[in-house]
């Protein structure tokens, strides 16, 4: 595969695979190599709580390169901490998990020009960017949402995903239309399950992961002509299927 026209703008590994990995699979199979830009998978500078141990740093970006292994995805990694684990001087900037949805800490209102610089180094005139609608408010999902903004801006086309597993509200995709793709669900599936820690955090077990995205591929799929589909939103009147 030499061949990339699209980039996957993944806030922290797991996002892009399991919002998307059933297009990145058609992507990789039909020749055109995906890339996914991991944004928030560095070391961080906060205390080892608990709750924070879910983003262990090491744990996540061996599972993210398995998994895009899997999807036939190019791995890039930008390399900044997660939310859950960005401080300063072993301070953290987000005390508590209800803080990652509520107002965002000032210092990271540099994050998306600084997310956007870097990704625009791997965009061609062709290259359609994918980003997430940071549905739930996760404050890495909405700086990564921020920074393709600033990118469409800039003259790339852009166009957002359903982050996976929040629930999707009107205010997420104002102004948006839907298309549908149709998803390769089974190797979204083998891609997916690679987060061992998240399925396991989030969902509690393989079987509970799998029934919940499948569950959403057939959703996707009503009023589509296929069996599993994603729904995607972009600019524009348009309200199809692509193919």
């Amino acid at each position: 595969m030499t061949e990339t026209r699209h980039v996957v703008l993944s806030p922290h590994p797991d996002d892009a695979v399991w919002s998307s990995g059933g297009r990145l699979r058609c992507w990789a199979g039909s020749g055109v190599a995906p890339t996914v830009v991991t944004v928030f998978d560095g070391n961080g500078d906060s205390p080892a709580d608990r709750w924070r141990r879910v983003a262990e740093p090491a744990t996540r970006r061996h599972e993210d390169a398995a998994a895009l292994a899997c999807a036939g995805a190019r791995r890039v990694s930008l390399g900044l901490p997660d939310a859950a684990v960005r401080g300063d001087r072993g301070v953290p900037r987000y005390g508590s998990p209800l803080r990652l949805f509520g107002t965002m800490h000032e210092r990271d209102a540099e994050l998306p020009g600084e997310v956007a610089d870097a990704v625009a180094g791997l965009l061609g005139p062709d290259v359609v960017v994918h980003a997430p609608l940071a549905a739930g408010r996760h404050v890495d999902h909405r700086v990564v949402r921020a920074a393709a903004k600033l990118l469409a801006g800039r003259g790339a086309q852009v166009c957002y995903y359903e982050d996976f597993s929040y629930r999707v509200r009107p205010a997420d995709h104002e102004g948006l239309s839907p298309e549908h793709a149709e998803v390769d669900v089974t190797g979204w599936v083998a891609a997916a399950s690679h987060y061992h820690s998240q399925v396991s955090a989030l969902f509690g077990s393989r079987a509970s992961f799998e029934a919940a995205l499948r569950a959403r591929a057939l959703e996707h799929a009503k009023q589509t002509p296929w069996l599993h589909a994603e729904r995607f939103w972009k600019n524009g009147a348009r309200n199809g299927f692509d193919g």
